[in-house]
Parts: C-alpha cells; structure tokens; sequence
C-alpha cells in the first residue's frame, strides 16, 4: 500500500467509527489516527495535509462536530449521550467546542424548524499528480547508515517554522568549542518529535558529528543515532529553498511508495562539498 492507500484507508476506519459502525471508540486524536495507520503523529500529519489539503487535528475535530450536529437535528438522543458517544470527555467540552465551531449551542438544533448547519464534508482524496518535484529532486537511495554521534545546541521549534537560520546562526558562534569533532566537518540538524499531539513543535539538535564518548561542556548535548536504514533524498539547491525537498518527499514521494517512515526523528546532513541530504529512517537495527 502506497502513503495514499493508508491515508484513505484511515478516513475510512474514522468514519465507521464515527458512524457507529465499529466497535471501536471514534478516534478523536490524532495519534490515535496515525497509530492506525502505521506512522509516527508528525509523519502522517505532514503526509495526511499533503493528501487531503487539510490537517488532520482540524480534519478529526471537524467531522465529528459535523456529525453531533446531524445527531442533534434529525434525531431525539440526548445531546449528553451524544457527546459520550462521539467520545469527548464531558458535554461541557463538547458544548464548548460546538459554540465554537458553529456560533450557537448544540440545544438551538433542538428548536423548531432547526437545521444542521454546514460542516465539514468527509474527505474523498484523489490520488496527487506528480508535480514538478521529481524533475528537480532526485529519486532517493536507500541506505544503510551505521551508528554515529552529534553534538551541539538543542532548540524546540513551531512545528510551522520554515527558517531555522536563527538558532543556526547561534550555534555557530560556539561550534568552534565542540571537543571530538570527526574530520572533515560534517554538520547536522536532528529533527525529533513527542508520540502524542499534547506538544506542537519539534526539537531540533543543531550539530557536528563527534566522536561518541567526549566530555563536553554543558552548553552541549550529545546524541547517539542507532544504526539506521534510511531514505537519503539528495538537495538540489541550497537550505533556503529546502522546503521544497521536503513538499517532494509528502506531496509526491510517499503518497506514490509503500515505504513508511520508521522513527519520529529524521535528519539533514550538510556536507563539507556544499551538498544538502535529508535522511528519513525505515528500519532501525538493533
């Protein structure tokens, strides 16, 4: 199955449950969304947006509030049982989210002559057109790359930052200190995310491969990248047009291949020739 077919076969497992056709709770987060689906929560945000042209936080939210209006309309449940079953943790919540999503309470679709307002429809996403990605980036190898070490500046980052120049700019100004630096230079930026969509953002490891077992001052922090299968996509132009690469990898690569990614980390490698790779695990050996 492609990252499309997963993507699909996900809304289609949302909506049953939604429907009341599975004996599963509906999903109302999106790590449960991505968990069946077989990826980590930034991996299938990122591949879900790039399939549907929507989030799937907003995605969830909104078709389940589309479908606890339906249910207050044309039907007499009481609204508590339908906030318990659509899965929100109180009717408190679920009438908060309701008034604002809609504008008005769920208790004035009770009123007379009451309609459902207009929600969010149930995605039906075509399968993406190559665009003008795969003339420019090229096809990735898979690699296989041994353990190594990085060392340098954690930042946590806006998952919606494009510009990561700043804490670059920072870390430079001290990456001169790092002791164990494997020559020539090769800079890194590790990208890690949580499992859970309680935290927005990434945290970045801006750094130098080092040899693993250095002492280092505090200011720096050491991370040790496990043996790793990787997709090595190769930059073809400089980190400023670096976005571009990675709309390749979710709008064209993974929505066409049945490669998922493993981890809930990925990383880009500046080499000392000036070449950009982006490194995205599949399998992790132990």
């Amino acid at each position: 199955m492609s990252g499309y077919d997963h993507v699909v076969r996900a809304i289609e497992d949302f909506e049953r449950s939604l429907d009341g056709e599975s004996p599963d709770a509906p999903i109302r987060s999106v790590a449960e969304f991505a968990r069946r689906a077989g990826y980590s929560v930034h991996h299938f945000t990122r591949l879900f947006a790039a399939v549907v042209g929507t989030p799937p936080k907003e995605y969830l939210l909104g078709r389940t509030l589309t479908e606890a209006a339906r249910i207050a309309a044309e039907t007499d449940a009481p609204l508590r049982s339908v906030a318990e079953r659509l899965g929100f943790a109180d009717y408190e919540t679920f009438s908060r989210a309701f008034r604002r999503r809609f504008g008005f309470p769920p208790s004035r679709l009770r009123e007379p002559g009451a309609s459902p307002p207009e929600g969010t429809p149930r995605a039906t996403p075509t399968h993406p057109r190559p665009s003008a990605g795969p003339s420019v980036v090229p096809e990735p190898t898979r690699v296989r790359v041994d353990g190594f070490s990085v060392t340098g500046m954690t930042f946590y980052v806006d998952e919606r930052a494009s510009d990561f120049r700043g804490i670059w700019e920072t870390f430079m100004r001290v990456q001169d200190r790092v002791r164990g630096r494997v020559v020539p230079d090769s800079f890194y930026q590790v990208s890690s995310w949580p499992e859970t969509d309680d935290l927005s953002g990434l945290a970045v490891l801006c750094g130098l491969r080092t040899e693993g077992a250095v002492e280092q001052e505090p200011l720096f922090v050491t991370r040790t990248l496990p043996t790793t299968d990787c997709l090595r996509f190769v930059h073809p132009g400089g980190v400023e047009t670096i976005r571009d690469t990675y709309d390749f990898i979710y709008r064209d690569y993974l929505p066409g291949h049945d490669t998922r990614p493993a981890s809930s980390w990925e990383y880009q490698r500046y080499a000392d020739d000036g070449r950009i790779e982006v490194y995205l695990p599949v399998g992790v050996r132990t």
